[in-house]
């Protein structure tokens, strides 16, 4: 189950599942009695069809149900009671609706689908479980965790950042945002302890949708040329993840340029500071 509020009720049925129970409690009732009620589901495609021993309240106002769930069944479903007084509605508003989630869905476009939510425990309606900035799909690409914040280190146009990977397996990241269709370069440059092929300092460039854009090794500068709009994220290890030693990171704007160039007119006379 994902979400339940008092009158609505969301649900993921898992990739590859067969059917199977889900708990179903209809309360605040505040029309004729539920005792002695059948509830069925209308709507949508292969609506759940088995509800198996209901148990009702004493006062008839709240019922708890086991609902068989076909595989296949994804939508919008509205809730019918019905016994000896009548039926309560059976078309969809904000009182009885029931959401069977599609698992291949997407439903906050982080780049994960709604099973993959379901089993890594992230919020399918919060693009960025953890709130640390990095959508969960962007995090789950780069192998770090969605469900506690990662700490990355800004890198902005005119950076260049002096680091030093300490440990054996460390792995640093650093963030920075860009528009579709911006040009950057980065430069990665290797210091003391890489010392040869095999020990070089590695950098990966994640888009905000977890795509990897490109990667490269020091010493090397790389233009590129962002393919979305967004947060991204560079990975950046040991190539052997055992070697320590220090690197430096350097961003440049290409296109738009940072900073903007200043026009010149004929006759025009540019002063720069000395």
């Amino acid at each position: 189950m994902d979400t339940a509020t008092e009158i609505q009720l969301e649900t993921t049925v898992p990739l590859g599942a067969t059917t199977g129970p889900v708990s179903v409690t209809v309360a605040n009732i505040t029309a004729s009695s539920l005792k002695g009620s059948r509830f069925t589901f209308v709507g949508g495609a292969n609506p759940p069809n088995a509800v198996t021993s209901p148990l009702i309240n004493a006062t008839g106002t709240s019922a708890t149900m086991t609902v068989t769930v076909d595989p296949n069944a994804s939508g919008l479903y509205a809730i019918q009671a019905n016994n000896g007084s009548g039926s309560s509605r059976n078309t969809l508003d904000a009182s009885n609706t029931f959401r069977i989630l599609d698992p291949n869905g997407d439903e906050d476009n982080d780049g994960l689908n709604n099973a993959d939510e379901t089993v890594l425990g992230t919020d399918i309606f919060n693009p960025d479980t953890d709130v640390d900035g990095l959508s969960d799909g962007l995090e789950v690409a780069a192998g770090t965790d969605p469900l506690n914040k990662t700490i990355t280190k800004p890198v902005a146009c005119g950076t260049l950042l002096l680091e030093i990977i300490n440990t054996a397996a460390e792995v640093d990241f650093f963030n920075f945002s860009g528009t579709a269709g911006d040009v950057i370069e980065l430069t990665l440059t290797e210091g003391t302890g890489f010392t040869n092929t095999i020990t070089r300092p590695k950098a990966t460039v994640f888009s905000s949708a977890g795509a990897v854009v490109t990667s490269f090794f020091g010493t090397s500068q790389n233009q590129i040329t962002l393919p979305e709009t967004g947060t991204y994220l560079i990975r950046l290890n040991a190539e052997d993840l055992s070697i320590t030693g220090a690197y430096s990171l350097g961003m440049n704007c290409l296109f738009p340029a940072s900073p903007p160039p200043t026009a010149l007119a004929c006759g025009d006379l540019l002063l720069t500071p000395a």
